[in-house]
């Protein structure tokens, strides 16, 4: 059975980038449209887009309304703790992780380049 957004991934990406804002509030939202413009320009696929912003909107929640930007070791911990004791299947676990990951390491990029 196919998805209906299989073929149109960028409406499906458009729904998500929606829910998003919708979703997640002050810095962290700034933080998560500059890492969809910074996807965007390497040229991901709109259903890789789609992908990332619904875990970076579950990691986001699940962070809470401080800024991800100022998260230090403890916090990343408690949220890697979190994925992994969630009822998500192992591969969605992998994926958020992954997620987690490639998100904290732009924002890592992003402060250095401000610094400079």
């Amino acid at each position: 059975m196919e998805s209906r957004y299989l073929h149109n991934g960028g409406d499906f990406a458009a729904q998500m980038l929606k829910k998003a804002r919708a979703e997640v509030t002050g810095p962290n939202l700034e933080h998560l449209l500059n890492y969809h413009k910074h996807l965007q320009i390497a040229g991901r696929d709109p259903r890789t887009l789609a992908r990332q912003l619904r875990e970076l909107r579950f990691i986001l929640k699940t962070h809470g309304k401080k800024d991800m930007k100022l998260a230090g070791d403890a916090e990343i911990k408690e949220l890697i703790l979190a994925i992994t004791r969630s009822n998500m299947a192992a591969i969605s676990k992998r994926k958020h992780l992954l997620t987690l990951r490639v998100f904290v390491s732009f924002l890592l990029f992003i402060n250095r380049l401000s610094t400079l």
